[in-house]
Order: C-alpha cells, then structure tokens, then sequence
C-alpha cells in the first residue's frame, strides 16, 4: 500500500493558478475519492503544435512566457498522485484529478 503524501499546498496552488490565467470557466465534481476539475476557456483552440507540446518543459506556445507553467502545473499535480490533461473538441479543456484523501485545507473546504 501507498503511504499517504501530505498535501504541498503551494504547489497545488500553483498548478490551478497556472492553468487559471488563460481559463475562465471551472467545474469541479467529488467522485469516489477522487476531485476532478475541469477548466475550459472561451478562446480559440490550441493548436496541434500547442497541443503536443503543452506539458513540455520551456515549451513557449504563440502567446506563451516563460515555459514553465504548464510543465510544473502537471508536476505537481502527479506529485499528488494526480494527474493533468488538456482535451481539445470546440473550446480547450484541461482536466485535473486528485485524491481526496490527501490531508490539506483544499479537502476541508470541499
């Protein structure tokens, strides 16, 4: 069995804020153990280029800055025993999942 990981909230913090800057609408739902967030913008789809490379290290997209956002946002999420993904369809959407049971002021609060 796991042991159980305390909760860096920082780090959590960063993650959502990272993905928060280019998103304006949120959704989260308490699954099972499990907290699933969903952030979707209203602006034009990533582009195929943007997509692949999203979570690379450095990967600076048409209007990106330093690179290193997206990259830390899915490292500290799998840090959590979670994970991040982005969905493209009609809008571009990412995904967060993480386990409900990792002691931290986010699981009072929910």
């Amino acid at each position: 069995m796991k042991k159980k990981k305390d909760c860096n909230e920082n780090m959590v913090f960063s993650a959502i804020s990272n993905i928060l800057t280019n998103s304006i609408r949120i959704e989260a739902l308490k699954k099972e153990r499990m907290i699933r967030i969903r952030l979707s913008d209203d602006g034009a789809v990533l582009s195929d280029a943007d997509n692949e490379h999203i979570f690379d290290r450095f990967y600076k997209g048409m209007n990106g800055q330093s690179g290193i956002g997206m990259a830390l946002s899915r490292e500290y999420t799998r840090l959590h025993q979670g994970d991040i993904s982005l969905i493209r369809i009609d809008k571009t959407t990412f995904h967060i999942t993480l386990p409900i049971n990792i002691k931290s002021r986010i699981k009072k609060s929910l």
